[in-house]
């Protein structure tokens, strides 16, 4: 207990870091999700639009006007975001590392926190000239899959994401998402909107997991890493079912962008 009482004494020191960590993390995701959901639905209606994933949309990003401004932004923010997910993992500032659901989040978080570096690391190579990483990520799974442990680690990881996707449906449907922000400092209409979006951006959220999570499952059974799929290759999956079911989830994706931006002024971040 010795250790964590002195992890608990390093989160509460750096609490103004760590909180702003989050908050850039936060804007940077919400900035990312929306781009991702009115892109996937131009692409849908024919709008000149592309169905892609997180490094698909800096790819992009990076061409626009400014393009070099927002990619610093977005780096910065995606690696402040990683900050604050790796030390809640690490720090379990709240003592609750003891329980099974904790530990399943500490998890949680730091493969968010790895996520994360990995969108940062792509802002960052895409500003100096280099790709975003999607072929380095191929070439990591390819190695993986090589080992003889290689396909277990990947299925479980795989099934890990598809147990994450169903628990945005739980997250959705019991609107736990509000006990994490300041909704006394929020208007009516705030907590109402904020309510929708939340309930419809983890819901389309739980649409997409399982299906990255079923890609990398395949992958593993087959050892072919070209089977694994990213949110780019979900909504594709998607596109195929139907344009309608492309444009539902695109804008419920855009929908989580927006709770992000919501978190990124008034969520909480518990030290």
């Amino acid at each position: 207990m010795l250790g964590q009482d002195k992890a608990h004494r390093f989160a509460k020191q750096n609490e103004g870091a760590l909180q702003a960590s989050a908050t850039a993390g936060w804007a940077a995701k919400g900035a990312l999700y929306v781009t991702l959901g009115v892109l996937a639905v131009m692409a849908a209606v024919g709008s000149g639009g592309k169905v892609s994933g997180g490094k698909g949309i800096l790819d992009w990003v990076a061409g626009q006007p400014f393009g070099q401004v927002l990619l610093v932004l977005a780096g910065v923010g995606f690696a402040g975001y990683a900050l604050w997910r790796l030390a809640m993992a690490a720090l379990d500032p709240e003592y609750h590392s003891s329980t099974k659901k904790m530990v399943a989040k500490r998890i949680g978080w730091a493969a968010s926190g790895a996520a994360h570096i990995s969108l940062a690391v792509a802002a960052f190579q895409l500003l100096n000239g280099g790709s975003s990483g999607g072929s380095q990520r191929r070439m990591w799974l390819d190695e993986a899959l090589r080992e003889s442990w290689g396909p277990w680690l990947v299925g479980a990881i795989g099934l890990f994401i598809v147990g994450v996707g169903l628990y945005q449906f739980k997250k959705a449907f019991e609107l736990g998402f509000m006990d994490d922000v300041k909704t006394h400092e929020m208007s009516s209409a705030e907590r109402s909107v904020l309510k929708k979006v939340g309930r419809i951006g983890l819901a389309a959220r739980g649409v997409v997991f399982p299906i990255i999570g079923g890609f990398l499952v395949k992958a593993a059974i087959e050892a072919d890493p070209s089977e694994a799929k990213g949110v780019g290759g979900a909504l594709g999956a998607l596109a195929q079912a139907g344009t309608v079911w492309l444009i539902i989830v695109a804008l419920g994706l855009a929908a989580y962008g927006v709770l992000n931006l919501f978190f990124a002024k008034y969520r909480t971040v518990d030290i």
